[in-house]
């Protein structure tokens, strides 16, 4: 009896003192990276073509680039809703090829754009 007592007493120990020591600053980094994880996702732009094409994202002129022939890019942006529009630069004869996604990106996954 007085051995169970014993180990009991002792685990009981170990467990006030082990949580004693947790680092808070350890707590922060593993909450930050979390929520950097799990609160953004990415969009891949995959231009399969021999032009170049102009990337817009969501209409805002600063989210945008040029995706050069056979070449992809990524950006990590928030969960959401996104609209994703690739409009040919060159190599067109009447009017520019475009192509629009609307894409819903997840926390921690990839949404795919190919052309």
């Amino acid at each position: 009896m007085k051995k169970n007592l014993f180990i009991l007493v002792s685990v009981i120990i170990c467990l006030i003192v082990g949580i004693g020591c947790k680092n808070k600053n350890d707590e922060q980094l593993i909450k930050t990276m979390n929520t950097i994880v799990y609160s953004t996702g990415t969009i891949q732009v995959i231009n399969n073509t021999s032009d170049p094409y102009k990337i817009v994202i969501n209409g805002i002129s600063s989210d945008n680039f040029t995706l050069d022939s056979n070449s992809y890019a990524e950006r990590r942006v928030k969960v959401g809703n996104y609209s994703v529009k690739a409009t040919q630069k060159s190599g067109y004869f009447f009017y520019p090829t475009e192509y629009t996604w609307d894409i819903k990106v997840e926390g921690n996954s990839k949404s795919v754009c190919s052309f």
